[in-house]
């Protein structure tokens, strides 16, 4: 063999392994790069996702803190067995459950856990709940007086994953209730983890170590809910393999390999996780370095064959190819090869810049995933920012600014965070409580804007130490309150004040009734001395009786219907005593609205006309009937009719009568604002007068809701 051939398949044995060693470092160097960067994604991805989802935990908790700091939780805490005001809260609870969609029930329970009130009104006294929610661990930190998330468990009554927050109700500082909401994790999965799913191959979900998904032996389901069921994330390794607070593991499921990156949080414990398999990882890097494989395969079978021939022309094509090669393992991922042969060259060279194009367009996503977590940073509505361990700020984004009273976060870089705390004191509870937990939740202050104005917020912030405990970073969010706290004081001032208004009106109104009824039956009376004394003791008695029943003290301006019937059976035997057989009464009530509720005295004064003037417009009998139906479902109707004709206003004028019907529309128009009617017809000899009121339901009825 010449030594030109030797120096020939030399050179082309070394082009080729040199090719090779090149085309492996690339696909080495990429595959490392690409796998460190979707690691950094991930992690940043998954930070973000429990910060959300930490946020909306917070957010659900101090919605149910708030409720169960309004008057009308507490007026049933204190106050149990109010039907009224059970009631009120009862609709309270069924409105937050319509609206938001993501509550199966609220209950408002006693310390032993008999339910007062609840969104489910069926559940109140309930004996099964009192067992089963008395042996919750929840339940029982806050008859403690600690408002807690529960961990995930399984549903009693539709065997679904649901977390429930309870928060007590405290007077004079003792625990007098629990409100306790649940949330169907179907609803959390649907707000948080499915849109972060949507369009992509990585998965997300939630891990939580204290779940237990075993419901007790003999289950039956009594509330079923067949859609929209929650999908926990399936993990293949033990939960204990999740150990710190973040980072990263590698496990092997039916997909493949996978790579998941995890963010542990504080309350209720869980483990937010993403996860990817890592052959779509690398699958771009894994498509070029087939790419590449195969033209070095051709090259190599190439080689063989033209080197010896074409040797000069193709070692500048080569040259360029090694060139790119260098230009992309130093980060230049913009150089391209201008190459259009036809040969193996060739191939390499379009191999080669398909894989530089893809290595750019990752990094273009990774700048662009750069620039989407900027803009939420930026444009965040909360005031966020970052305070070294001397509590100075080295980072803030324009809302923190804004909230302060900056114009940008230029101006308040370097602060000290103490500076923004109005009361000192607040700002030596808020150190200590990040000193000792490493994290403050919900923190309520005062802070002091730039124009030394006060505004109130709520800090959440979180503390990293060093191995001695020192604070060495402080990351904070600062929602500022202060419009949202000012409408709530007038709101709640404005409801106090119109609630005692209406409530001294009744009072005045209720006060009036009695004597326009008494009026009359003094009359009666004094007819019945001059033309039947004997028969005066009877209408005494039956009056004894209808005085007892009406000067019982009402606990509401609202009774039963069944008992205002009752009280005018009582004044219509009195009127009977009087008239006897000119006075023929009949009463129609249709089922199920008995329990419905009504003022008090509604009936009389449309009775007491009817008598008084039919008597002197109707042909013997007077005929009075009294009928009360339900209309629909949507309301009741309350009728009274007589025979004889229609009184006109003058009239009334000259007997000073109309009292009772102005004061019964009077009363109307304050229990019932646009929402009533009362009218009055003649028809067929008979005159019809009708109530028409909106249905109040009383706890404990066939309707109560």
């Amino acid at each position: 063999m010449s030594l030109r051939t030797k120096l020939l398949l030399s050179l082309a044995l070394a082009i080729i392994l040199g090719i090779s060693l090149a085309s492996w470092a690339v696909y080495r160097f990429a595959s490392s790069e690409l796998e460190t960067s979707k690691r950094r994604i991930m992690a940043r991805d998954v930070e973000i996702l429990a910060q959300q989802t930490e946020a909306w935990l917070q957010k659900s908790k101090s919605n149910v803190v708030l409720w169960a700091d309004l008057p009308i939780v507490r007026q049933v805490a204190l106050k149990p067995g109010d039907p009224v005001a059970t009631a009120e809260a009862c609709r309270f609870f069924q409105r937050i459950v319509e609206i938001t969609g993501m509550y199966q029930t609220i209950n408002l329970m006693r310390p032993d856990a008999v339910c007062l009130a609840s969104s489910i009104p069926a559940r109140i006294g309930s004996k099964n709940m009192q067992t089963v929610y008395s042996q919750r661990p929840d339940f029982i930190r806050a008859v403690t007086g600690t408002t807690s998330i529960s961990s995930m468990f399984l549903s009693g009554a539709n065997g679904r994953p649901i977390i429930a927050i309870s928060v007590p109700v405290r007077q004079s500082g003792k625990t007098i209730a629990v409100v306790r909401a649940i949330i169907d994790m179907a609803f959390f999965d649907a707000v948080l983890l499915k849109p972060e799913r949507a369009g992509s191959g990585t998965s997300c979900g939630i891990v939580d170590p204290n779940f237990t998904n075993k419901l007790p032996k003999n289950f039956k389901l009594v509330d079923e809910i067949k859609e929209g069921g929650y999908q926990p994330l399936t993990i293949p390794i033990p939960l204990s393999e999740f150990s710190g607070e973040q980072g990263f593991i590698q496990y092997h499921t039916s997909r493949g390999e996978m790579l998941a990156a995890f963010h542990r949080i504080k309350e209720p414990g869980w483990v937010v996780v993403t996860q990817e398999p890592l052959q779509e990882v690398l699958a771009p890097i894994r498509n070029m370095g087939r790419v590449a494989s195969l033209t070095a395969v051709l090259m190599i079978g190439a080689v063989f064959g033209v080197v010896f021939a074409i040797m000069n022309p193709k070692l500048h094509g080569i040259l360029e190819c090694l060139n790119l090669v260098q230009k992309i393992g130093a980060g230049n991922l913009d150089a391209r090869l201008n190459l259009h042969a036809n040969d193996e060259i060739g191939r390499l060279a379009e191999g080669l810049n398909t894989m530089a194009a893809s290595l750019a367009s990752q990094r273009q996503a990774l700048e662009e995933a750069e620039r989407t977590y900027r803009g939420t940073f930026e444009n965040a509505v909360e005031g966020i920012f970052r305070a070294d361990g001397g509590q100075r700020l080295i980072t803030a984004n324009p809302s923190f600014a804004r909230i302060m009273g900056y114009k940008g976060p230029h101006e308040i870089i370097g602060c000290l965070v103490s500076a923004f705390f109005a009361e000192p004191v607040q700002h030596e509870a808020f150190l200590a409580e990040l000193q000792a937990q490493g994290v403050v939740e919900s923190f309520e202050l005062t802070f002091l804007r730039r124009d030394a104005s006060i505004g109130f917020g709520s800090l959440f912030a979180r503390a990293e130490k060093d191995d001695h405990g020192n604070i060495t970073l402080i990351q904070g969010m600062l929602a500022d309150i202060t419009e949202k706290q000012k409408v709530a004081r007038e709101r709640q001032r404005a409801e106090e004040a119109e609630s005692r208004l209406v409530r001294s009106r009744l009072r005045a109104l209720r006060y009036q009734i009695n004597p326009h009824f008494l009026f009359n039956i003094l009359n009666s009376i004094d007819a019945l001395a001059k033309q039947a004394p004997q028969r005066i003791p009877d209408l005494i008695r039956e009056l004894s009786r209808y005085l007892r029943f009406t000067l019982t003290e009402p606990t509401s301006a609202l009774v039963p219907l069944n008992l205002e019937l009752d009280g005018i059976t009582s004044y219509l035997k009195l009127e009977k005593i009087r008239f006897e057989d000119d006075l023929v009464v009949e009463i129609i009530t249709s089922p199920h609205c008995g329990q419905e509720l009504v003022p008090e005295f509604v009936i009389q004064p449309l009775v007491e006309n009817a008598i008084k003037y039919g008597m002197k417009t109707s042909g013997p009998p007077l005929r009075l009937a009294i009928r009360c139906t339900l209309t629909g479902g949507k309301g009741l109707e309350i009728e009274v009719a007589n025979t004889g004709k229609w009184v006109g206003d003058e009239e009334h004028a000259r007997d000073h009568t109309g009292i009772g019907l102005l004061n019964l529309r009077t009363r109307l128009d304050l229990l019932y604002p646009d929402a009533y009617s009362l009218t009055h017809t003649n028809l067929g000899g008979w005159i019809i007068a009708k109530v028409k009121l909106p249905l109040v339901k009383a706890e404990g009825s066939a309707n109560a809701g």
